[in-house]
């Protein structure tokens, strides 16, 4: 999926996710997380 600036994307709890800047541009992001007391930001997949 491609986003551009402005849009809004929600991530399901528990998706599997990663995201890259393919533009030519530079790229931010401002995220808000939700998060189960005592769990783990992130848990990396291999």
């Amino acid at each position: 999926m491609r986003v551009k600036a402005g849009d809004v994307l929600f991530v399901p709890y528990g998706a599997v996710h990663s995201a890259r800047n393919v533009g030519e541009g530079s790229a931010a992001e401002l995220a808000t997380y939700v998060l189960e007391k005592g769990k783990p930001l992130t848990v990396f997949v291999k």
